[in-house]
């Protein structure tokens, strides 16, 4: 009733002069008064008093209270973000869909990876597939549909890069820290399983894959005669590798398979020890391209405006600028120094 008087004050004198209402969340009216035998006219509590509401009018507003609220509420929304009231909304999605849709990651058995703050692994399955234990989550994959369903299955490692940084502040050559590609150097000089010293990287809170249980990071089989900067570097990599295997390998049981795996050129996926590491561990090829999820964002919308015609021509340009694929000697390597991985953190949970 407040927000859609009918009165000249808020209608205005012709089209183009309405005058939005805002802030009317707890008015009430205060009295009302009857206008002949055909209208009432309420005194609102903020004062309004000029809209004469006659029965028809407000037999309309009963009969589409539905639709005018959804109208009202896009007009406030349009206000409030500064965009024109019916502007079409093309596209919505969050940071782990959008960064899969830039690496045109859309069909059952692709599969995205992150590797920034924290490290994700993001596989597409047409089925509704679910971990009973909610180590992982289940969304709605942007391409979804009526009639060919779409979902994206998530693992989240909350301690990933921010355990790299994290080490890269406290150690220092001299009095300087690292930089990364000098830490990166280092690391690839130590030998795959870092010589026994291994890394929980789950000083970030707690970690949804271990049953929302905070472990913290730990340190494990240190040995101060034999192990340097450089074996500290090596075993955060392999550590944060193994973390997301971990989680790899709880997708795998769900029933998602995946042999490529895709991901920006950008943050951990940047070190060439990280990626020997992930391909000789997940086992799966890992492809790198030029893009991020900010660009997936940009071409979901321009799918949904129409800019382009369907998802093939969006993807054009989007090509493959590097690839790695385990070996067989390193993969044996890498899948021991897992195993002894996996015997620290069974310590802990």
């Amino acid at each position: 009733l407040r927000v859609y008087p009918p009165s000249a004050e808020v209608r205005g004198h012709g089209p183009g002069q309405e005058v939005l209402q805002t802030g009317k969340r707890g008015v009430e009216i205060r009295s009302l008064e009857p206008v002949g035998s055909y209208a009432v006219q309420p005194v609102f509590s903020d004062g309004h008093s000029t809209g004469i509401y006659s029965w028809d009018y407000l037999y309309e507003l009963g009969d589409r209270q539905d639709a005018l609220w959804t109208e009202y509420l896009q007009k406030l929304a349009a206000a409030e973000l500064g965009i024109n009231a019916g502007a079409k909304v093309s596209y919505r999605s969050g940071d782990q869909p959008n960064n899969a849709f830039s690496l045109n990651v859309l069909s059952p058995g692709e599969t995205a990876a992150t590797a920034g703050t924290s490290g994700v692994i993001y596989s597409v399955t047409e089925h509704n597939a679910f971990d009973p234990a909610s180590r992982v989550n289940t969304f709605i994959h942007v391409n979804n549909a009526a009639a060919k369903r779409s979902n994206g299955v998530l693992l989240c490692i909350n301690g990933t890069g921010i355990l790299n940084s994290w080490l890269r502040r406290n150690t220092k050559t001299n009095s300087d820290p690292y930089d990364y590609a000098a830490m990166n150097q280092l690391a690839s000089g130590v030998p795959v399983g870092a010589e026994g010293l291994s890394i929980l990287p789950f000083g970030n809170g707690a970690e949804r894959i271990l049953g929302n249980r905070t472990i913290n990071a730990s340190f494990g089989n240190l040995d101060f005669n034999r192990h340097t900067q450089a074996h500290l570097f090596r075993a955060t990599q392999e550590g944060i590798v193994f973390s997301l295997k971990y989680g790899f390998d709880i997708l795998q049981g769900m029933g998602l398979k995946t042999n490529v795996i895709r991901a920006g050129n950008a943050n951990m996926f940047l070190s060439p020890v990280f990626r020997e590491a992930f391909v000789n561990t997940t086992g799966a090829r890992l492809e790198l391209f030029d893009t991020e999820g900010a660009k997936g964002a940009a071409l979901g919308a321009g799918v949904g405006a129409g800019i382009y015609r369907n998802f093939n021509e969006c993807f054009r340009g989007l090509n493959v600028i590097g690839h790695e694929e385990a070996t067989a000697g390193k993969a044996e390597q890498y899948l021991k120094a897992y195993d002894n991985w996996k015997t620290h953190l069974n310590k802990y949970i």
